[in-house]
């Protein structure tokens, strides 16, 4: 995320893990971004779909994970989408807001997670669990 232009040209071509984060609101996905890259994973930050969709064209990488509010225009047809490009190996987790109601749709995607509202040491622990548990097991139980 906050890499060189070396490592972003990397990104892909290692064994790390790459997480793509689309979030509207860009201080929480740069907060989950440094909670991920600390831990070991290349994150690229988006403030929308189409945000997403341009850094994609621009940075064409392997996508490992997802991490996307559900709530902005467009969020499931974007993960599917990429979830066809990728071959089906994309993990996909959807963040939801707290006055936002889980429906029906969570079932397409491979976990979920409410975003706090104040990102402390117990949500980043939580984050970098449900991350972790996506990559090793395909899927994993939400804490709400």
């Amino acid at each position: 995320m906050h890499g060189s232009s070396e490592s972003i040209c990397n990104i892909g071509r290692s064994l790390v893990k790459n997480v793509l984060i689309v979030d509207n609101d860009l201080g929480f996905a740069f907060w989950l971004g440094r909670i991920l890259d600390a831990a070991g994973y290349e994150t690229l930050p988006a403030k929308g779909i189409g945000e997403a969709l341009a850094l994609l064209r621009e940075v064409p990488v392997r996508i490992d994970v997802l991490m996307v509010l559900c709530s902005l225009p467009g969020a499931n047809v974007f993960a599917a989408e990429l979830r066809g490009s990728q071959r089906g190996l994309l993990k996909t987790i959807a963040l939801i807001d707290q006055d936002d109601e889980r429906s029906e749709s969570m079932a397409a995607w491979d976990g979920w997670q409410i975003k706090p509202k104040l990102p402390d040491g117990i949500a980043r622990k939580i984050f970098l669990s449900l991350v972790q548990s996506i990559l090793t097991n395909g899927a994993a139980v939400p804490t709400t």
